[in-house]
């Protein structure tokens, strides 16, 4: 069986719509739109009007502002998705805590990790989406709320893609195919957990987390707080792309409010460098979840795009590429810095 259904967002009735702008990127899947109509029939069921405090980290309780909820929950429930992950909805097996429950209020806590090595967490600068479903089954419209940025890269680490040569059947999963880097080949081309890869001149901090662990970001469009060097000319990325080569706009912002926006591209993991990346690292092979090698070339890449040396970067938002491994492109993160 398969459906179409229709998603329904409130508009301000004192105003005249111009335009909409749909997003750019989504959580686990794809978003197809057939039509779009308005109407002047005031919405129905529950409505969110705001979801404050925000950014939010985890832990922190968070109130659904509103109309409609209910006057207690039932077997209503809030439904909260991020980083390719769902919590809240029935059946789902992500931990999630509702507060408090009124027909104008829900406070609910942001989800601190959870599942075996903290796979279903809230991902460090990107934007959650928050809806609210009542005893009755009426679905609210969807509202946004921001994850707080950080400044380390680990507690971004939502892919796997370094395996021990002793246990490939690890759930190291670089490309959606079951393949990975393999810890011992990075360690032999100078890649060693916690250690320093220089490339062109900039020194690069390799990933400390001890393979079959979360080790590298996947390119899905969070804000990474950045100690940016003072008069830094350059930005410099270590990683590469699972299927295939991919590109997007990486927005620079520096201390001062302003920002630049330049095009991030990383070359596929098993081709040679193209379009202005540097080979990091050259590896002979990659291992397989089905616990074997495979004589491949596989590569790290450099990638850097330029800064403005009269100021200071404060923080970096990443492209929306993908925010889990599949069949179709991703792209892969493993250490950032900043140097003159």
């Amino acid at each position: 069986m398969t459906h179409v259904f229709s998603a329904v967002l409130p508009v301000d009735p004192s105003k005249t719509l111009s335009s909409v702008t749909l997003p750019s990127g989504t959580t686990g899947g794809d978003l197809h739109v057939f039509s779009i109509g308005t109407s002047t029939t005031a919405q129905s069921g529950p409505i969110v009007t705001s979801v404050e405090p925000g950014p939010a980290n985890p832990g922190d309780v968070v109130t659904i502002h509103g109309s409609g909820f209910g006057a207690s929950q039932g077997k209503g429930y809030v439904a909260f998705s991020d980083n390719n992950t769902n919590w809240g909805r029935p059946g789902n097996s992500a931990t999630f805590h509702i507060n408090s429950w009124s027909d104008t209020a829900i406070t609910f806590t942001v989800p601190t990790p959870s599942g075996s090595n903290g796979q279903f967490h809230v991902a460090p600068g990107s934007t959650a989406m928050v809806t609210v479903v009542d005893d009755a089954g009426d679905m609210s419209d969807t509202a946004a709320l921001d994850i707080a940025a950080s400044a380390n890269l680990a507690d971004y680490y939502d892919n796997t893609g370094i395996s021990n040569d002793g246990d490939t059947s690890c759930q190291a999963d670089y490309d959606g195919d079951g393949f990975s880097y393999s810890a011992q080949a990075l360690a032999d081309a100078g890649a060693n957990p916690g250690g320093t890869v220089t490339v062109d001149g900039l020194n690069y901090t390799w990933p400390s987390a001890a393979s079959c662990q979360p080790d590298n970001i996947l390119a899905a469009g969070q804000k990474i707080l950045v100690h940016g060097a003072a008069g830094a000319t350059k930005l410099g990325f270590l990683g590469s792309s699972g299927n295939g080569s991919a590109q997007g706009p990486v927005t620079v912002t520096y201390t001062d409010g302003t920002s630049d926006t330049s095009q991030m591209f990383f070359g596929d993991w098993a081709q040679a460098a193209s379009n202005g990346n540097i080979t990091a690292l050259t590896m002979p092979y990659r291992n397989s979840q089905g616990g074997t090698s495979q004589g491949i070339t596989m590569f790290i890449f450099a990638e850097e795009i330029p800064l403005d040396s009269s100021k200071t970067v404060a923080s970096i938002t990443l492209p929306m590429i993908a925010d889990h491994v599949s069949s179709n492109t991703s792209t892969h993160i493993f250490s950032i810095t900043t140097e003159s």
